[in-house]
């Protein structure tokens, strides 16, 4: 099995992941039925999740336990830090994804933020597009997608309602 590299990822209807602060306030008042989007089933799925540091720091945040302790986590940074977790610092995407492929049995969860999902378009590492979109408009903040310069053609193999409005889309490279 060749391991995919899937960003799973919630956006506002007008694109942006976060507030200008880099903020996801926005995302609390949705799952409060105990619905997860299909989240816990994608997860079964994952053994690595990549993230930069921002996210990473975000993530933290969440609670007392790191979310991803069943997971390999690298985080794409220049600075080397500190962690107990199951987590390794990279800068270099090229390494990152040789030591990943060699290392990997499932999947490969690219959780954000935006910069990073930025550097795997330009490198074509991402296989499959998991978008949640949250029937919010911002206005301003951090968008998905960032000004990038190679177009890549997708194809949509999946959508999900749900009875508050997000609309899950799955798509994948040509």
């Amino acid at each position: 099995m060749s391991q995919k590299v899937k960003l799973y990822i919630a956006m506002t209807l007008d694109g942006y992941i976060a507030d200008t602060n880099g903020d996801i306030d926005f995302l609390a008042s949705f799952g409060k039925d105990g619905e997860d989007y299909g989240y816990h089933l994608f997860m079964d799925h994952i053994d690595t999740v990549i993230m930069g540091k921002k996210t990473y720091d975000q993530v933290l945040t969440f609670g007392d336990e790191y979310p991803y302790k069943d997971q390999m986590t690298y985080v794409l940074t220049h600075k080397k830090l500190n962690s107990k977790d199951k987590v390794i610092y990279v800068d270099d995407i090229d390494n990152m994804m040789t030591q990943i492929k060699s290392s990997s049995k499932k999947d490969i969860f690219l959780i954000g933020g935006a910069q990073v999902i930025e550097l795997m378009l330009r490198h074509h590492l991402i296989d499959e597009f998991h978008i949640s979109i949250i029937p919010t408009l911002l206005g301003d903040g951090i968008k998905l997608f960032l000004k990038h310069e190679i177009p890549q053609d997708l194809k949509l193999v999946k959508t999900d309602t749900y009875k508050d409005g997000i609309v899950k889309v799955i798509y994948v490279k040509k």
